[in-house]
């Protein structure tokens, strides 16, 4: 996507990166502390996915590089905090006996999800446009937040 709507070099992607890092660790170190007492775990799953699904389609806006570097900021916080939510809510639900497990079975599912994702989207790219990727990732993670919080409505009682 990148090489294709802002024909980025090599330099270029690398120092896209470079700033997504940046970003992700201020969302971590700081974003995540403001929010953390606000709202429970839940919530901030629901809302941090549902908001970096929205955010993700203003990767489509932007005419260049340097307006892309203005939307990420929003979508690497979104991001930062359902990274650190979503383990707090898992080992929050399940019992002391078996948060080693539910942490497990949470890993497991993130790397399982880390490795279809490249191959997916490489599958998209070239099937239809890069831009689809963006497309395509934003109305998963858009279902998956709506997913999320119909469970959450069903099991509510598990989460407090």
């Amino acid at each position: 996507f990148l090489i294709y709507r802002f024909d980025l070099n090599h330099q270029d992607l690398g120092t896209f990166f470079l700033y997504t890092g940046l970003w992700l660790i201020f969302g971590q170190l700081v974003t995540v502390r403001l929010v953390a007492n606000k709202l429970p775990e839940e919530k901030l799953v629901y809302l941090s996915v549902f908001g970096a699904a929205g955010v993700m389609l203003l990767y489509l806006v932007p005419t260049n590089w340097y307006g892309l570097m203005f939307v990420l900021p929003f979508f690497t916080n979104f991001m930062a905090i359902s990274m650190a939510n979503i383990p707090a809510l898992v080992s929050k639900v399940a019992t002391s006996d078996r948060q080693g497990e539910y942490m497990g079975i949470n890993n497991s599912v993130q790397a399982v999800a880390l490795t279809i994702a490249p191959i997916l989207s490489g599958y998209i790219s070239a099937q239809l446009t890069p831009v689809s990727i963006i497309i395509t990732a934003a109305s998963l993670m858009a279902c998956a937040a709506l997913i999320f919080a119909f469970y959450a409505s069903l099991k509510k009682s598990q989460y407090y």
